[in-house]
């Protein structure tokens, strides 16, 4: 009988710790590819939620030889109203805030695209894209995340 219920109890955990992990969201770049004295190279950031979002920040460090020209919303985000900031900060490093009033449904996919062009001098390789700094809201208070980071890679 003390078997059954440590069983019992163990399953229920597993099962909680399952449910925990579907609600996981999860922000951060897609993987980008450009040659060399490329322009406008659309850098996507995804966005897996399973509850709605508002406001967002974040910071993204990037190559030296990618240089920021814009950042633009996705359907994801189709508030007429969203607000969109973008500051490039000493040390390749990119912050950017939405204020989306009407949220961010729940889903999965890029809600921004990070536009670059790309310098002459880059070198065929593999090159890291790394966000931090974030910070998720809606409704309730803070959105718990993972954050993943990306490779730029240049051709």
């Amino acid at each position: 009988m003390k078997h059954k219920k440590i069983l019992a109890v163990s399953v229920v955990l597993v099962l909680a710790a399952f449910a925990i992990a579907i609600d996981i969201t999860s922000i951060g770049p897609g993987d980008a590819e450009a040659s060399a004295n490329s322009t406008d190279v659309s850098v996507p950031i995804n966005l897996k939620n399973n509850q709605s979002v508002s406001i967002l920040e974040f910071e993204l460090n990037y190559p030296e030889f990618l240089i920021f020209r814009d950042v633009t919303n996705t359907s994801r985000i189709a508030d007429e109203d969203a607000v969109l900031e973008s500051n490039v900060l000493p040390g390749n490093t990119l912050k950017v805030s939405a204020f989306v009033p009407g949220n961010i449904s729940a889903g999965e996919g890029a809600i921004l695209n990070l536009i670059f062009d790309v310098n002459e001098s880059a070198l065929p390789g593999n090159y890291s894209l790394n966000i931090s700094e974030i910070m998720l809201l809606n409704d309730n208070g803070t959105v718990e995340y993972n954050a993943t980071n990306s490779v730029f890679r240049v051709i």
